[in-house]
This record gives C-alpha cells, sequence and structure tokens, in this order.
C-alpha cells in the first residue's frame, strides 16, 4: 500500500504512486490510457485507488501483475472492460494460471477478512518460500501434486534449514490457498492435504528459578525495561499484552490488572510498524489478574512520580516515548548479557512463571486461566516444564518404595 495522485501529460492521465523504500524515495507513473479530455476522471480515479491500496512495496513481481491485470500494460493477458465496475483479480483463475500468481490472488481475495498482522505474516511467507520456489519451477495451479508439495518441504528443511515450525506454517499456509481453489471449483482436489506434515521440534526453554527471577527483578531497577520485565515476571504476560497496558487498566482499590488490549509489529510494505489492537484474539485471553505486593507497590510509586492519565500507557522508556516490541526484543538480551545473567528471551519469563507456578502445586487449570490459555493442553505441553528440582520429592517416593534411606545400600 502507498500514497498516490493523478497527473496529466499530453491529455492523458497518469497514476503517479509515492513510496519509500531502503531509505530512498520513489515515484514510479503508470499510464492509464485515458484521455482526460473525455469523461474519464472518474474511471482514473478508481484505477488509482486500486493500484495504491494494492501495491506491495519491494515485490516488483506482484506490482507486474496488478499492472497488467487492470489491462494497463501492453504484455497484459488479463484485460478488463473499462465500462464496467471492475476490481482486482475480478474472476477465479483458470487452473493453467501459474501457482505463483494464483497465491497472490488469493492472498488479495482473503485479506479483507483477516488482522492485519495476520496479512503480513502470511505475505512474509509467499514472498520467502512459497513464490520463488515455485515461479522458479513455473508450475502452474492445475499441475500441483502432492510430490510437489512434498519436494518443497524436503528443499525448505533440508537444503535451506529452515526450521521445522517455520515449514510447518508454509504447508498450513499453502493448505489454505489450495483450499480455497478447491471450493471455488478451480481444482477437483488439495492435493496438500496428502502431503506429509513435518514433526515440530520438541519445546526446549530455558527458565529461571524463583531466585532467578528475584535477582533478575532487582538488577533491571532503573532500566527501561524495569516495568515490562516485572510484568512479564510477576504475572506471565505475552510481550504483546505487556505493551498493551494503559493506567486505565490497572485497579488498585480491587488490586487487579485487566488484559483487553495488545501492542504487536508488524512488516507492511517492507517496513516495520507498530500496531495497536484494542481487545484480544481469544475470549480466553481477556482476563483480569491480582497484582503480586512486589508489583502492585511499583506501580503505585511510577503512578506518584509521574502522575500519568489514564489512557497512557505503563511502559514508557526514559524519553516519554512508548516502549516498542522491537526495543524489547533487542534491549533484553543486550541488558541479560552486561549484567552477567543467564541468557533467556523475554517470553520464557513467561515460562519460568508457569513452571515456578506448578511447582508450588498450583492447580493445572488456574495456571491455564492465569495465562490465557484456551485449552488446558496447551498449558500442560508447552508452558509447565518439568524441572530437575521439582523431581526430589519423587526421588524420595522412590527411596522409600524400595526401603532405602538416604546414603543406605541396598543389601540382598
Amino acid at each position: 500500500m502507498c500514497r498516490g495522485c493523478l497527473e496529466v501529460r499530453r491529455f492523458r492521465y497518469y497514476a503517479v504512486l509515492s513510496f519509500s523504500q531502503n531509505g530512498k524515495v520513489f515515484r514510479p507513473w503508470i499510464p492509464l490510457r485515458l484521455d482526460s479530455r473525455q469523461k474519464t476522471k472518474t474511471l482514473a480515479e478508481n484505477f488509482l485507488q486500486r493500484l495504491a491500496s494494492n501495491w506491495w512495496v519491494g515485490d516488483d513481481e506482484h506490482n507486474d501483475l496488478l499492472i497488467a491485470s487492470l489491462g494497463l500494460s501492453k504484455k497484459a493477458k488479463l484485460h478488463l472492460n473499462r465500462t464496467e465496475k471492475f476490481e482486482l483479480f475480478p474472476k477465479a483463475p483458470s487452473p493453467r494460471i501459474l501457482l505463483a500468481d494464483y497465491l497472490y490472488w488469493w492472498a488479495e481475495r482473503v485479506k479483507a477478512r483477516l488482522a492485519e498482522t495476520t496479512i503480513s505474516g502470511y505475505k512474509g511467507i509467499l514472498r520467502r518460500y512459497l513464490v520463488p520456489y515455485f515461479r522458479e519451477r513455473r508450475k502452474t495451479l492445475g499441475e500441483l501434486t502432492t510430490q510437489d508439495v512434498d519436494s518443497l518441504i524436503y528443499v525448505l528443511l533440508n537444503k535451506k534449514k529452515i526450521s521445522p515450525a517455520t515449514v510447518i506454517r508454509v504447508r498450513t499456509l499453502l493448505y489454505s490457498a489450495m483450499k480455497y481453489a478447491e471450493k471455488e471449483g478451480i481444482v477437483n482436489r488439495n492435493v496438500v492435504a496428502l502431503a506429509d506434515r513435518p514433526k515440530p521440534d520438541p519445546h526446549h526453554f530455558s527458565v529461571y528459578d524463583p531466585d532467578e527471577l528475584r535477582q533478575l527483578i532487582t538488577r533491571f531497577k532503573g532500566d527501561d525495561l524495569f516495568i515490562p520485565v516485572l510484568l512479564a515476571a510477576s504475572l506471565g504476560l505475552r510481550r504483546e499484552e505487556v505493551l498493551g497496558l494503559r493506567w486505565r487498566n490497572v485497579s488498585f482499590k480491587e488490586n487487579y490488572i485487566a488484559i483487553e488490549s495488545t501492542v504487536v509489529e508488524c512488516d507492511q510494505d517492507g517496513k516495520m510498524r507498530v500496531i495497536a489492537k484494542e481487545g484480544m484474539k481469544t475470549k480466553s485471553s481477556w482476563r483480569r489478574l491480582p497484582m503480586p505486593e512486589t508489583l502492585r507497590n511499583t506501580l503505585e510509586a511510577e503512578k506518584r512520580r509521574l502522575a500519568p492519565n489514564r489512557d497512557e500507557r505503563l511502559c514508557k522508556r526514559s524519553d516519554g516515548s512508548d516502549t516498542t516490541p522491537g526495543f524489547v526484543s533487542s534491549h533484553f538480551p543486550i541488558l541479560l548479557k552486561r549484567l552477567g545473567l543467564p541468557l533467556i528471551r523475554f517470553h520464557d519469563l513467561r515460562h519460568s512463571l508457569a513452571t515456578a507456578m506448578r511447582a508450588k502445586g498450583t492447580d493445572m487449570s488456574l495456571i491455564q486461566h492465569w495465562l490465557g490459555h484456551s485449552l488446558i493442553t496447551t498449558t500442560e505441553s508447552i508452558y509447565a516444564h518439568f524441572d530437575a528440582r521439582m523431581l526430589k520429592p519423587a526421588l524420595e517416593n522412590v527411596n522409600q518404595i524400595l526401603g532405602l534411606e538416604r546414603g543406605q545400600e541396598f543389601k540382598e
């Protein structure tokens, strides 16, 4: 997406787009083949709007297809009747369309019902993995086979060394696109459904024990990340939940924090942008959590010091700007290394709290609600990790079963 305006040269309309890429400003002129002396301004404005709203900065192949689909290129294979109301890729393509072009067509069709962050992730997968692979092989939509999908997965896993989790997302996206083609009657069946799904890597996370968490919080005091770290370690919040908190979400009277908005960062038009989202993705993610005493005392002191209005973010940097997701992810490991603390991810603070809560005997359903999971199986399989220290009581039980005391040898 970019900005644009209409220009007239020699009685011909041009769509002039404007966007920045790699620190440079570009203003391509696209001839619309419309005579300005005739009643064509409304149609020219319509062309401009379609070009500006569907332009993908940095993706020349998509943009060439966009221009062609609007009938504005001499080499266009798709033409539109300009006397009719048009839309980008107005009809379902035939099975003979290149699969790479179909994937762009599908992304345009479904983006209206998807969140900005979701479509941004889709576009990233298309640009990096699916479109280059299938365009190089000139594979058409109707020619795609299960073997082709298996080959794609093999290349990504074994030659490009892409992680299984990412390859699973690639396969899932291709499955969704082909399912849409099957529903529209473009293909007879979804061949991706028969392709092998990569096995995900087992979850391996580094966690802090309670002593390390307390040390972390103490040593982060005075840093721009102190409040985000305290919130994540005390409440087990996700990064986007931490940064989405406003002072209106904090109730000192009833001692709770309401989790009801997020702040995320995604790639839009080749540039990382911060997006604030009101509301949560799932019902279970919306929750009210009681504040531990340390967190409450800290926030009360911050409120007295800053006197913020209720709509301001809790997480601010020393210069007064809002803390961004990118700053958290980049600054957190740097500070850990500087302080000589074990290196973990910011998200691992969430795992650390879940593990510590389980070690203390907290009911799993309570941990599920605390973390905001829809399914308790998610809590059990991913977040509440077993720690070697948690097995000590089991060791004592085994000794008792075998009739052994500490330091005692087994006798026949």
